[in-house]
């Protein structure tokens, strides 16, 4: 005050404007954000080439991800991972990032598998709603009946199967009979061939009766179970959202 009696007034003035820059900044990061972040159900994707494109890339992505939880150490760890191959993954308190092709995918931590499984059909069950639901009926085949195309409805034979049905996850080792083959199939090859992300396996579940495996809920049945010309019964699973 002594040297300069302007300065307090100076540094108002320098306050308002680095109130002003800041804003200017959070702008351009809400920006480039709206370019390279893609909003889908329960996870958002990151575009890898989009954010190659920024500059400086650790600042924008810090930006980006500090909602997430995301340290700065972290951010580094992920911007240097960008040209890595597939299945790399970080965490923070509450989130997950996967590094999958050309994508960042984010998504909320979840349960442990052993805490999402398995959930059990009984014979009287009309409907099921603990992490998935899926309803379910029952009806004797009839000679003009189509079976429905959606991926989201199974249609088996009902005298084929033993109750009550297992929903699981995905095991090392699984396998079932694709509908239109004759040969067993991997479900982690199944899972390759359809290009499923790590989040895709991770939230696929399996119908199993037994120890066989008769549908990829959302997928495909197993040819196995389908209804043939000497089904008389059916079940019906639909998949509801």
């Amino acid at each position: 005050q002594k040297l300069n009696s302007e300065l307090s007034s100076t540094i108002n003035k320098n306050i308002e404007r680095f109130r002003e820059v800041e804003y200017i900044y959070r702008e351009a990061i809400e920006k480039e954000r709206e370019k390279v972040f893609f909003k889908r159900p329960q996870r958002t994707l990151v575009s890898i080439p989009l954010l190659r494109n920024l500059h400086p890339l650790k600042t924008y992505l810090y930006e980006f991800l500090s909602p997430y939880g995301f340290s700065f150490p972290i951010v580094c760890d992920i911007a240097n991972a960008l040209d890595d191959i597939s299945g790399k993954q970080f965490f923070s308190s509450t989130y997950r990032i996967i590094k999958d092709r050309d994508l960042l995918i984010i998504t909320k931590r979840k349960k442990t598998i052993e805490e999402e499984g398995p959930l059990y059909i009984n014979e009287d069950d009309s409907i099921i709603e603990n992490h998935i639901k899926i309803e379910i009926k029952k009806f004797p085949k009839k000679e003009d009946m189509k079976i429905p195309s959606s991926r989201m409805v199974a249609c088996l034979d009902m005298n084929k199967i033993k109750f009550p049905l297992q929903l699981r996850k995905w095991q090392k080792g699984d396998y079932f009979y694709p509908l239109g083959m004759k040969t067993r199939k991997k479900i982690s090859d199944f899972f390759i061939d359809n290009k499923f992300s790590i989040i895709d396996k991770e939230n696929t579940w399996l119908l199993c009766s037994g120890k066989r495996i008769i549908w990829i809920v959302g997928y495909r049945i197993d040819d196995r179970f389908k209804v043939t010309q000497g089904t008389r019964n059916i079940i019906q699973l639909k998949v509801i959202d």
